[in-house]
């Protein structure tokens, strides 16, 4: 028995010691796109830029008056989509490691670059210390880590009090980006099979609000659950308490920063 048991020793330790030594399988991807995200995630704060193409051949110009084309493209060009749609026409985009302008018309969006690592806290007060606000608070929408972050004091001086993950609009209805107010607020949008819950509107129609609830005479829950990545007409989704702190505790005025 002592012989037994000492054998039996050995081959367990054997085993633990094979199973330390084993290689871990990791997705060569992940890895990859995890490092690249972390230098960018280090170097600056950005916000979330888009991947298209263009419907027809067209020029790509050095400035966005379109009065210099440095080279024209073949449809179905991919490109890195940097700015948003505006008044002049225009988009700014990357390609073949260059930044041109191409006329806005001509191009259609098909993905989001976002990440889902985090900015840290002094990253996120870094950024934000230059913003004023007309209340004691302010927000931060990070379109490209998908959260929402609340600060209270003033400029120069605000302290993070609260971060929610959050899902913005998609690739085809993209949240606005820019310095807004706090505006309207509604307790509830309701649909034939659906509903909404404490709306905080910051720009037009766009709002914080909860996700969308299905209504129990359709199974209950909520229609697209998760959080984290792109995918809204443009409002920003959260948890429902994270909508309902919003909806209570964020006055009106209060800058609300998209980016």
């Amino acid at each position: 028995m002592r012989y037994s048991a000492r054998f039996s020793f050995f081959i367990i330790a054997a085993i633990v010691f094979l199973f330390i030594l084993s290689p871990v399988k990791v997705s060569a991807t992940s890895v990859q796109d995890t490092g690249e995200q972390a230098n960018q995630l280090s170097d600056r704060v950005r916000t979330i830029t888009y991947n298209g193409h263009n419907t027809k051949n067209t020029f790509l110009y050095q400035d966005k008056y379109f009065r210099q084309p440095v080279l024209e493209i073949p449809a179905g060009t991919q490109m890195e989509i940097l700015s948003r749609n505006n008044k002049l026409g225009y988009l700014y985009v990357r390609y073949d490691n260059g930044f041109y302008y191409v006329q806005q018309k001509f191009m259609v969006y098909t993905s989001c670059n976002f990440t889902r690592l985090k900015y840290n806290t002094s990253q996120k007060l870094a950024f934000v210390n230059g913003y004023k606000s007309s209340t004691k608070f302010l927000i931060w929408i990070s379109l490209y880590t998908q959260e929402v972050n609340i600060f209270k004091g003033k400029k120069g001086k605000w302290k993070l009090i609260k971060t929610y993950p959050c899902t913005a609009g998609s690739h085809l209805r993209r949240t606005p980006q820019g310095v807004f107010k706090v505006g309207r607020k509604e307790k509830r949008w309701n649909y034939y099979n659906r509903y909404l819950s404490y709306i905080t509107r910051f720009k037009g129609r766009n709002a914080f609000h909860t996700r969308i609830h299905r209504k129990k005479a359709y199974g209950g829950g909520y229609y697209y659950p998760e959080l984290g990545a792109p995918g809204s007409n443009g409002c920003i989704r959260l948890y429902d308490k994270d909508a309902k702190y919003i909806y209570q505790k964020i006055p009106k005025r209060t800058t609300v920063i998209s980016y």
